[in-house]
């Protein structure tokens, strides 16, 4: 073979050798890298942003316009050591489905509730919560305070405040009405009702400001009151024995005859009359039967 031939053959070689590795390091670089995954929910920290969360079912407008509007008038009895409604099982079943607790039962926690309805924002009004807020200052416990619409067209600025600043809550109570009977409003009224409340507590402690608990003034409400409360977020709380019309008095008896676990014992702020002391005693007394819980 010719010297010439030889030197032609190697450079065919290594022109094939060369063609050869310029594709295989090509194709390598043309490869995309495919990034690492982990499962939802599990791997290094955030990969949980992209579970899913869980949604609560609200009530529709639709199903609020067609509950029965009848007027339930919510007033138990106590006897042999708790309260007892009169109502049928099927209405209480009804009013459970849209989150109306009849007792502190719902609430996970052992031990009685105390709670305070309050109408107006009177002077006298705001004295007798100062009283309420001193008595429960000097034993411990803490409350929620059930309000109306009127009690935000007084003065009450400074009384609302202490009430939040001193560990207290402050519940929705409706508006006040002829024969205290809101179930006659229509849905438009009822949730305008309710809005003016709740305007009324965040134009003192702000827009952010949010109410949890609904009580229907005079206990009384409909199935459909009920539904709307919940469309708007609460959670109705009645009682197990209601305290008023009466002076204080009486309190230390029927709170040693009628507080139980799991009761939800309401006074009505007027009976207080600004008595500080003899509330006190009460709660004092309460407060040895049983450990006294804030809603949740």
């Amino acid at each position: 073979m010719r010297k010439s031939q030889i030197i032609s053959l190697v450079i065919l070689l290594i022109l094939v050798t060369t063609v050869i590795w310029v594709g295989a390091f090509s194709g390598d670089g043309n490869k995309e890298e495919m990034p690492t995954s982990s499962p939802v929910g599990t791997g290094e920290a955030g990969t949980d942003a992209t579970a899913v969360p869980e949604v609560t079912p609200g009530v529709s407008a639709d199903e609020i316009s067609t509950l029965p509007t009848d007027t339930i008038t919510w007033s138990p009895s106590f006897a042999e050591g708790s309260s007892s409604s009169g109502l049928d099982s099927s209405v209480l079943d009804q009013m459970a489905k849209y989150g109306c607790a009849v007792d502190g039962s719902q609430f996970g926690q052992e031990g009685a509730y105390i709670t305070f309805d309050v109408g107006y924002g009177e002077a006298s009004d705001i004295k007798d919560v100062a009283a309420i807020l001193d008595a429960l200052k000097n034993t411990g416990a803490k409350a929620i305070f059930f309000v109306t619409n009127e009690f935000f067209q007084g003065n009450v600025e400074d009384i609302t405040k202490r009430i939040i600043d001193e560990g207290h809550q402050i519940g929705n109570r409706g508006k006040i009405v002829e024969g205290n009977n809101m179930s006659v409003l229509t849905i438009d009224e009822y949730n305008a009702a309710l809005k003016e409340v709740e305007d009324g507590y965040k134009a003192i402690m702000g827009q952010d400001a949010t109410l949890k608990y609904f009580r229907p003034i005079g206990g009384k409400f409909s199935i459909r009151d009920l539904a709307i409360a919940k469309q708007r977020g609460y959670t109705t709380v009645l009682w197990t024995t209601l305290y008023g019309g009466e002076t204080l008095s009486g309190l230390n008896t029927r709170i040693s005859n009628e507080l139980y676990n799991k009761a939800i014992f309401s006074i009505a702020s007027y009976s207080v009359n600004a008595d500080a002391d003899t509330l006190k005693t009460a709660l004092e007394t309460a407060s040895s039967k049983y450990a006294l819980k804030q809603l949740p």
